[in-house]
């Protein structure tokens, strides 16, 4: 039995890591390709929860400023 771990041949861990890297990259891709159709959608919903938050803070702070 080969007893060695297959993270100590720098071959195998240079390909394996090249793998993981275009895996990635193919994800990427296609996660970008299928939102692009919605980018409009996810900026207006992004916008609208940071100024709530936004919204939110300030009230906050100006009822705290109160007492």
């Amino acid at each position: 039995m080969n007893e060695k771990s297959p993270l100590r041949d720098p071959v195998h861990y240079v390909l394996r890591a090249i793998l993981v890297l275009c895996g990635a990259l193919i994800v990427l891709e296609i996660t970008v390709a299928y939102l692009r159709t919605y980018w409009a959608w996810t900026v207006g919903i992004g916008g609208t929860a940071v100024a709530i938050w936004l919204a939110v803070a300030i009230v906050r702070w100006a009822w705290s400023r109160r007492k």
